[in-house]
């Protein structure tokens, strides 16, 4: 007596293609939030007064899923250009919002600018990661 299973390549398959759709759209809420969460900052920063040259705005940029902060240019108000990569990497599931200027940490540690960035996006990022898990194609 034999028992023949068939279809499970197939299964397989279809769960891998699965993970890597889930996979996909879970980096582009990861991208879409790392613009939000610049975006936001920036603002936060022109808003709360922090702008003299305008070179800490500029150099805030973000860093997308799976890439490396190899080259970022950028100018203050005065026309002045700079070097703003930092040099860090993101993984499959992360990104960054980041800045070089050696004076960055001083102002977010006084106004919170990046910070503030990630906790107006977070609840909506939180909504559309819930969204994305719990949808089932």
């Amino acid at each position: 007596m034999s028992i023949r299973v068939t279809g499970i390549q197939e299964a397989v398959k279809a769960l891998e293609d699965y993970k890597d759709t889930k996979t996909e759209r879970l980096q582009s809420a990861v991208d879409e939030s790392v613009i939000n969460v610049e975006r936001k900052a920036k603002k936060k920063i022109t808003s709360d007064g922090h702008i003299v040259t305008g070179r800490l705005r500029a150099s805030i940029h973000g860093v997308a899923t799976n890439s490396q902060d190899t080259s970022f240019n950028y100018s203050d108000q005065q026309g002045n250009s700079f070097e703003g990569s930092t040099d860090e990497g993101t993984g499959k599931l992360n990104g960054l919002v980041v800045t070089n200027v050696d004076y960055g940490p001083k102002i977010e540690a006084l106004d919170s600018f990046m910070f503030y960035g990630w906790e107006q996006e977070r609840p909506e990022f939180i909504k559309l990661v819930k969204k994305i898990l719990s949808s089932i194609r």
